[in-house]
């Protein structure tokens, strides 16, 4: 399951088939009993302030899942903790989190209405315009966030606040007086991160030139009380990866499964609009001359690309051992060969360094005019002491070589028994 910023907080998504059921949402943070407590429930939420509880005239029953505060990072999801009733105490140690809905006491907002930041290691989507991430050092504690465009300068600016922001006056600030806001900046879309600029407890003014495009949460004209800036989520935008292949010289990618060779300078923009989105299946490969399969990524890293390859060699395929040295001290002769094989292998051997190979019959010594000529495991094996003899006796080294003719043969070992 994925993770999402619920006003700085990183947490487990809420599930939409629960979100289905039951539309409205509510985290809080219980610091007495260690957990954020999530309830969901049918109807909307209002806060009594003569009480200090949330209330959900709607429905009597809600549903309460939970997360441990401390360990909130290795949670992948909500657990189901208990069904709930329509009345929920805050006090200084429950507080609201996050909401999907306004609540309001009376008909004054008491928190507004929140969206969600996907967790992204890339860029976020806000309002279809790509920015970078919201700096998560300071979103834990800032978690109130609006996004000003000034057409002056064509920068964008990041605001982020530790309490709710109102509009008041063509400005946007907060209802409590000299809060500090944390003000980022980038100069155009294409940066990666933000620049911190300032902080200060000013209010953002507003003009024809200089609007504001996002907020994460709802802010509220206080002079009318409707909403002036309504929250939007801030959604992942994956890194990008696209693939090419190429051949030599040539470059391809893949349409229907096929490779179609493109024409152009081999860069990133080639990439994006001709790459494949999937590593190139081998099928599609294994036929060219010099096959490379090609990467490009935005991002940091580079990424590693490992292939598996099964490959049968020519065939036949000869396997030579390396050169068994016969002069040791206290070898007198060969008893016996012990072949651990599987099919027909062909074998033959070598006592004058590869010059010659030669196999037995069952009666003599035999040339090997080519690599298919030789004997069997049976007749390898079968070779007596005696029979060795004879060309021991002239040799100072031994060679064996084995030959697969198809690929249902396997050679595991040879075994030379000496007589010391």
């Amino acid at each position: 399951m994925s993770k999402c910023y619920f006003n700085g907080i990183l947490l487990p998504s809420i599930p939409s088939e629960i979100l289905t059921t039951y539309p409205t949402a509510i985290i809080i943070k219980n610091n007495s009993s260690g957990y954020y407590d999530l309830i969901v429930s049918e109807g909307h939420w209002s806060y009594n302030s003569n009480n200090n509880t949330l209330n959900n005239a709607l429905t009597s029953t809600s549903y309460l899942y939970r997360i441990s505060i401390q360990n909130s990072t290795e949670y992948v999801e909500w657990e189901f903790y208990k069904l709930s009733t329509n009345v929920y105490e805050l006090d200084e140690n429950k507080m609201i989190l996050w909401s999907n809905n306004t609540i309001l006491s009376g008909d004054t907002i008491y928190f507004p209405r929140c969206a969600i930041c996907e967790f992204s290691e890339n860029k976020i989507k806000i309002n279809d315009i790509i920015l970078p991430p919201i700096p998560l050092e300071t979103f834990t504690n800032n978690p109130y966030c609006f996004i000003l465009y000034r057409g002056t300068s064509n920068r964008y600016y990041l605001n982020m606040c530790p309490k709710p922001f109102i509009y008041s006056n063509n400005s946007i600030t907060t209802l409590e007086s000299e809060v500090t806001r944390q003000v980022y900046r980038i100069s155009n879309i294409n940066a990666t991160s933000w620049s911190y600029y300032t902080a200060t407890t000013s209010p953002a003014t507003l003009t024809d030139n200089d609007r504001a495009i996002w907020s994460l949460q709802d802010i509220e004209n206080i002079a009318t009380k409707e909403i002036f800036l309504s929250a939007t989520d801030a959604i992942e935008v994956p890194f990008m990866n696209k693939y090419l292949v190429r051949d030599n010289e040539t470059i391809y990618t893949i349409t229907d499964n096929a490779l179609v060779e493109v024409v152009g300078e081999l860069n990133a923009d080639l990439f994006i609009n001709s790459g494949v989105d999937t590593i190139p299946n081998g099928d599609l490969i294994k036929n060219l001359t010099r096959p490379e399969v090609l990467c490009w990524t935005n991002k940091t890293e580079v990424q590693t690309l490992k292939a598996t390859v099964k490959g049968i060699p020519k065939l036949p395929q000869c396997i030579i051992s390396e050169k068994i040295d016969l002069m040791g001290s206290g070898i007198k002769g060969i008893n016996s060969a012990t072949v651990d094989c599987k099919g027909d292998v062909v074998f033959a051997v070598s006592f004058d360094n590869k010059a010659t190979w030669k196999f037995f019959n069952a009666t003599t010594w035999q040339v090997a005019e080519t690599e298919i000529n030789g004997m069997n495991k049976e007749q390898f094996e079968a070779i007596t002491e005696s029979q060795y003899q004879t060309e021991f006796e002239q040799a100072s080294s031994l060679y064996i070589r084995a030959t697969l003719q198809n690929e249902t043969q396997s050679l595991t070992s040879v075994k030379i028994d000496f007589i010391n």
